[in-house]
């Protein structure tokens, strides 16, 4: 069965969407898109902007990166920015996903599992429990399905939301789902005309500001799965990101 997110389109989320189309145009009409933004910290940088990804993509070369799965994502990103921009082929398998987690997660110690492969034991994240290890292939079909038939027809920033956010619920690997559904969810805004330098501040602010980044992924009621406060925290951090771009 097919994912079907559950929000409300409130005034406060509309008007952060609405907001995103103009500064988004209006960067893009400046100079700004061309100017370099300052390197982001630890473990959140995503040095993967699509500008890298380009280059790597048409065939050439980029300076080698001191973490191996950075140069690892980024490498996976620019063949998959090729192979959609010759195929049209747009849509994520589950074979996709592990292997973009076993790239993510590559040199990680993991226990009780491995990269690539999804859990097969019961997980606790504080005091969430993601669902039983037997469903995980199941949702994260169900996911896959929404996202590669009923995503596009939302705005982008909304479908990168809901992408990141059932990553964490599903919490389909041992380790690694928060770098996973971060990753996938630039790519996302990434494809979807959100370029370099637009969106790396987005990540940035998922590290400087933690606590509430946590908290906004929890304020989901688990039960009722209804995303519109996450929306709306997504929606203003990227309008917030994008203000940032405008500024500088």
């Amino acid at each position: 069965m097919s994912y079907q997110p559950k929000f409300t389109l409130t005034s406060r989320l509309s008007a952060h969407v609405d907001d995103i189309v103009l500064l988004r145009e209006k960067i893009l009409a400046s100079e700004t898109r061309g100017r370099v933004m300052p390197p982001l910290r630890e473990e959140s940088r995503v040095p993967f902007t699509l500008e890298r990804v380009r280059t790597l993509a048409n065939g050439r070369d980029f300076p080698v990166l001191a973490e191996r799965s950075t140069q690892g994502v980024l490498d996976y990103f620019a063949r998959r920015f090729s192979v959609e921009r010759k195929s049209g082929r747009r849509c994520w398998t589950h074979k996709d996903i592990v292997k973009l987690h076993s790239v993510i997660a590559s040199g990680d110690v993991i226990d009780d599992g491995a990269a690539g492969q999804y859990r097969c034991i019961p997980v606790r994240a504080g005091s969430f429990m993601p669902p039983p290890p037997g469903d995980v292939s199941g949702l994260m079909s169900g996911l896959l399905e929404w996202w590669n038939t009923k995503g596009p027809e939302l705005p982008g920033v909304l479908t990168s939301a809901i992408v990141h956010y059932r990553i964490s619920d599903i919490h389909p690997f041992t380790d690694g789902n928060g770098r996973l559904g971060r990753a996938l969810a630039l790519w996302e805004l990434y494809r979807r005309g959100f370029d370099s330098p637009l969106v790396l501040p987005l990540n940035e602010r998922y590290w400087g500001e933690r606590k509430e980044y946590y908290a906004a992924l929890r304020t989901v009621p688990r039960r009722a799965q209804d995303l519109t406060s996450w929306l709306e925290y997504s929606a203003e951090g990227l309008r917030s990101a994008l203000g940032r771009v405008l500024r500088s």
